[in-house]
């Protein structure tokens, strides 16, 4: 009898024993298998964010600047970073952010503003007010000149060479006041001199030749033809798109274009090249400076393409301000401030970052 009693209490506290313990092993397999699973689904995010990474790097490196690229500029009136190739916005550093606020707000005292800023390499860039309209003044005139070479003259329906008369003189000490001369001469006078009577001949001769479907082909319905002035008000938006298009221009090779090219690099004014001077950069732009009775027809704006430290960009400065020395400098002093940004510019996913 004893034994069997023994037995019974050896089952009593054996029994749960094994059943706490057959437990406790399922709770630790329900574990392990939980933490499989995590490191499971760890393992396949992990994955997709590569293969993310992977497709950005990939539509980086097929990435090619156009006029048509600039429509991704977010439209905001604020200051904003962007990528046009699809990457995530680059990061610019809060001190460099506030250059460049500090450069807008001083500008903005004096009038209006509108700004575009990009690598022309990866895309990404800054912007500010970038469809705000601004009068451009003489700042048109060298993309105007890639009209007529890139429309007219590449397909054979004007020569360098013709003579255009020049019927419209808005500056009788100017030059070109009178007479005919020919197309290259008056391009020349026009982008390296800013001279008005040459740029006068050029419009009257060539507006009507295709020039509204040529600038609204490149999405810069703003700058089309208008029966009271020559002088487009046009946002930096647009401008930037047509210099992208003097970068593919040039970049097809024809002999047309690096003449045109060599022109914009040798521009008597530009507070863009002002603004960067000591830093080694190249300028190739078109500057335009008015004042007038009319706020509407004051600018100090410039744009065109810098070279810097082995990469090439898109700057386009465009302001209502009236032209006076000061206000040229304060254009020259957000020329600077951007061109502080460029290391930032460098946006995450790409193969330079």
């Amino acid at each position: 009898m004893y034994v069997v009693l023994v037995c019974v209490l050896a089952c009593i506290v054996f029994i749960p024993g094994a059943i706490a313990g057959a437990r406790g092993s399922s709770a630790d397999a329900g574990q392990e298998s939980a933490q499989a699973q995590a490191a499971e689904a760890k393992a396949k995010d992990a994955k997709a964010a590569s293969d993310a990474d992977e497709a950005k790097r990939s539509q980086a490196d097929d990435f090619e600047l156009s006029a048509a690229t600039f429509d991704d500029i977010p439209t905001s009136d604020g200051l904003v970073s962007y990528s046009l190739a699809g990457l995530d916005a680059p990061k610019v550093s809060s001190a460099h952010r506030a250059s460049v606020e500090s450069a807008l707000a001083a500008i903005e005292e004096q009038g209006s503003v509108s700004m575009v800023f990009v690598d022309a390499q990866t895309g990404s860039g800054l912007a500010y007010q970038p469809d705000l309209v601004v009068y451009g003044a003489s700042s048109f005139k060298a993309l105007y000149s890639m009209y007529v070479c890139e429309s007219l003259v590449e397909k054979g329906e004007v020569s360098l060479d013709d003579y255009c008369a020049v019927n419209w003189v808005a500056d009788s000490s100017g030059g070109y006041s009178g007479g005919s001369y020919p197309v290259y001469e008056l391009i020349e006078a026009a982008v390296i001199y800013s001279n008005n009577n040459a740029y006068g001949a050029l419009r009257d001769a060539f507006d009507f030749e295709g020039f509204d479907d040529w600038v609204t082909g490149l999405g810069a319905n703003d700058a089309v033809y208008r029966e009271d002035s020559w002088f487009p008000t046009y946002a930096a938006r647009s401008s930037a798109r047509l210099w992208s298009e003097m970068l593919a221009y040039v970049g097809g090779g024809s002999e047309t274009a690096q003449w045109l090219w060599d022109l914009t690099g040798q521009t008597t004014v530009s507070f863009i090249r002002d603004g960067l001077e000591g830093l080694d950069a190249v300028v190739h732009n078109k500057a335009g400076w008015c004042s007038d009775s009319d706020p509407s027809y004051n600018s100090v704006s410039d744009a065109g393409v810098v070279d810097l430290d082995g990469r090439t960009y898109i700057m386009s400065i465009m302001t209502g301000m009236p032209d006076t020395e000061s206000n040229r400098a304060l254009v020259g002093q957000l020329a600077r401030a951007l061109a502080d940004c460029c290391g930032d510019l460098v946006p995450s996913g790409s193969d330079d970052d």
